[in-house]
């Protein structure tokens, strides 16, 4: 069962969750109360076509269908504040906005979860000036928008925070295997009309020497200074990634190899020490794990060919 929800990713089976526990509410609210009562009817409904698609799309299911749905579920819990005949039954059902904001900030933590939250608060604040209670709720309301944007502020720095120490490289803030993954599966390359990208994978020059003579610190010293370099060395639509121990990738977008010359030469001038590398040219229609293997295999003759030139300067 494990496995299934992470085949729909996390914002799916979120979501499947959410109208599920919405349906069992609905259904526990209409105890008592006539089958035909449209409005309870009408939420039930709802739920169970989002429940259907996202079945359905699973881990294709897009982002903007996940956004629709929140705002749907939005309003139907504003609509059903407005319903209450108390005002303390309103903020009842208004705070369930709570829970878009808490969706919204564990998927996306940016300006949609604030959008959500200020939705929230304004659409509570017109229930209640349509329910005529403006007056007398003024200090709920703005509990209620205090909690809608807090949550929306604290997931934003928490889950930010949970992102980036599990996508990101500690040593050298340089996107790790798993952020590389992740950036992949979240921005896909589009079609086959875009331009080329470039791979260059890179391989730190006596990375064991320097630790076996002169410790550790000393090698992570150059692997964070090398880090900082492909920091500041590349153009903001370009990509580092820490593959792991001396080994690194940058993917170069919308670029050719042959237009890589005068960057590689720039990044070699500031590292901290001297490096192999292999550059490959990735088109659209190549698996990126071929392109890798490409570009490894690059590096490796250049690793050679650099050994073999120090060895003969010795000699």
């Amino acid at each position: 069962m494990k496995h299934v929800f992470q085949r729909m990713g996390g914002p799916v089976w979120t979501m499947l969750l959410w109208c599920s526990l919405d349906i069992a509410t609905t259904i526990a609210q209409v105890v008592g109360v006539p089958i035909g009562n449209p409005d309870r009817v009408s939420y039930i409904v709802i739920d169970l076509a989002i429940i259907v698609i996202l079945l359905i799309w699973r881990a294709s299911t897009p982002t903007w269908f996940l956004r629709v749905v929140v705002l749907t579920q939005l309003a139907v819990i504003l609509h059903s504040s407005a319903q209450e005949a108390t005002p303390v039954g309103m903020l009842a059902e208004a705070s369930v906005s709570i829970i878009a904001v808490l969706y919204c900030g564990m998927w996306w933590r940016g300006w949609f979860t604030y959008a959500v939250a200020g939705l929230g608060s304004a659409g509570y604040l017109a229930v209640m000036h349509l329910n005529g209670v403006m007056g007398s709720q003024a200090e709920p309301w703005f509990i209620l928008t205090v909690m809608l944007f807090g949550v929306a502020f604290g997931l934003s720095l928490v889950v930010g925070e949970v992102t980036r120490a599990a996508t990101h490289d500690s040593l050298t803030g340089l996107l790790n295997r798993h952020g590389l993954s992740e950036y992949r599966r979240i921005r896909p390359r589009p079609g086959r009309a875009t331009l080329p990208s470039t791979l260059i994978s890179i391989d730190l020059d006596g990375l064991k020497a320097i630790n076996d003579s002169h410790g550790h610190q000393a090698g992570d010293r150059l692997l964070r200074d090398f880090g900082s370099v492909l920091r500041h060395g590349l153009r903001p639509d370009d990509l580092a990634v820490r593959m792991g121990g001396d080994e690194f990738l940058v993917i170069l977008a919308q670029t050719a190899p042959s237009a890589t010359g005068t960057l590689v030469s720039r990044l070699r001038e500031q590292s901290p020490g001297p490096w192999s590398c292999g550059v490959v040219e990735w088109t659209t229609d190549e698996p990126f794990e071929a392109a890798l293997g490409r570009a490894d295999a690059l590096l490796y003759e250049d690793k050679r060919f650099r050994r073999a030139r120090v060895t003969a300067s010795v000699t």
